[in-house]
C-alpha cells in the first residue's frame, strides 16, 4: 500500500505464435515463392488509461512474462507502453506540469539463450532485466497452458530433465 491506498496491478495480454515451419508452409505463394509478412503480435488485452484515475507516469513498471524466446512480444510491449507513456507525458506538459521519470523493467521466468529477433532498450538491459533461469532453446510447456492438468502432470513425471 502507498498512502493507505492499494497499488493497482495493470495487466496486458499479447499473443504471438511463431511455429515457423507451419507458418512458412502456410505463407508461401502458390508457386513456392517468397514469404508474405511474418506473424504479428496481437493485443488481446491492453491498459485503459481513460477509465483509470491511476497514471503510470513516475512509476516503476515491471513487465512480467513466462519466457523470453524471440523477444518480439517483450519488445512490442515496451514500444507500445512507451507510446502510451509519451501521450500521458504530453498531456502533463500541456498542463504545465512536471513529468517525473518512469522506469520500465522486465522479469521473465525463462530466458532462452539464443539470438533474439528484436532488441530491448539499453536502459532496460543494464540493470532492469531479470531472468529466473537462463536455458537452452528448447520447448517449454507450463502447467497453466495445459488443457488437462492431470494429463500434463503425468507427462511431466515421465519426462525428468
Amino acid at each position: 500500500k502507498k498512502n493507505n491506498k492499494n497499488i493497482s496491478i495493470q495487466a496486458i495480454g499479447l499473443s504471438l505464435y511463431e511455429d515457423l515451419e507451419i507458418w512458412k508452409a502456410a505463407h508461401q505463394d502458390q508457386d513456392g515463392g517468397p514469404l508474405t509478412s511474418e506473424p504479428e503480435v496481437i493485443k488481446t488485452q491492453w491498459l485503459n488509461f481513460d477509465s483509470s484515475e491511476t497514471s503510470l507516469i513516475g512509476r516503476n513498471i515491471l513487465i512480467v512474462d513466462e519466457v523470453d524466446d524471440t523477444r518480439r512480444t517483450l519488445a512490442y510491449a515496451v514500444r507500445e507502453l512507451t507510446k502510451d507513456l509519451e501521450k500521458e507525458s504530453q498531456k502533463l506538459r500541456e498542463q504545465g506540469k512536471e513529468v517525473p521519470e518512469t522506469k520500465i523493467g522486465i522479469f521473465v521466468l525463462h530466458n532462452k539463450l539464443k539470438e533474439k529477433r528484436e532488441e530491448l532498450p539499453e536502459e532496460i538491459m543494464k540493470g532492469r532485466y531479470f531472468a529466473c533461469r537462463e536455458m537452452p532453446d528448447q520447448w517449454l510447456v507450463y502447467p497453466w497452458d495445459a488443457l488437462d492438468i492431470e494429463d500434463h502432470t503425468e507427462k511431466s513425471r515421465e519426462n525428468t530433465y
